[in-house]
């Protein structure tokens, strides 16, 4: 069995991460903030998922770390406690923040096995999202999509692809990306693979691995 974690002390919660009227660009329409640290930095990707998407910014996730799960893709952790021999900036977890419609948050479920029985392969959770660019003190109640196991593993091949054309996208803090990312996923790595395949094909594989993976750990 798996090792999972206990609930969140934030589950999801649409109320809280709720774009304001104010600050929503089709206010007719409800949006969700999402924060998004995996592969759905890659822009050309979140276009085919999520089609009314609209980017907001670069965000850290403090205190929690960016890993490879068991099930070989992204996932957040909490941080241990800092020592003298960690790097602080490794204890954080750094993406972009998107606005979602309805309708693009239920595709990224399917997506992110949120209805997988009897463990989801991800689970929906409310974190503040530190926008670090935008002063101190801005933060935003994002989504945030989290595996509940703990144990770590290795990337799967694909992913590596989608990760650094994310990274390509997303523009992060590149101390923080070596010091972190490069543990995980090698630089270039994977590239020109995906240039060779249509995101469908690339998509079907993804959703399959998630299902299959999800279902044997269980």
């Amino acid at each position: 069995m798996p090792s999972i974690l206990p609930p969140y002390p934030f589950p999801w919660d649409p109320a809280t991460a709720t774009v304001p009227k104010d600050a929503n660009p089709a206010p007719r329409q409800i949006r969700y903030y999402y924060f998004a640290y995996g592969s759905n930095l890659w822009l050309e990707q979140m276009h085919h998922r999520c089609p009314q998407y609209s980017y907001i910014g670069r965000g850290v996730l403090r205190g929690y770390n960016w890993v490879i799960s068991k099930r070989g893709y992204a996932n957040v952790i909490v941080s241990g406690d800092e020592t003298e021999e960690e790097d602080p900036e490794e204890l954080d977890t750094y993406g972009v923040v998107y606005t979602l419609t309805k309708s693009d948050m239920a595709v990224l479920d399917m997506y992110e096995g949120v209805d997988i029985k009897p463990v989801p392969a991800y689970v929906k959770v409310t974190m503040d999202i530190e926008m670090y660019e935008k002063g101190e003190g801005a933060e935003l109640p994002c989504l945030v999509y989290v595996d509940p196991r703990t144990e770590l593993g290795k990337v799967h091949e694909e992913y590596i692809g989608r990760i650094n054309r994310g990274l390509e996208d997303a523009g992060l803090p590149e101390t923080w990306v070596e010091k972190v990312i490069r543990k995980w996923i090698p630089k270039g790595v994977g590239v020109e693979e995906l240039e060779e395949k249509s995101e469908s094909e690339i998509e079907e594989k993804d959703v399959g691995e998630r299902k299959d993976v999800g279902i044997k750990e269980v």
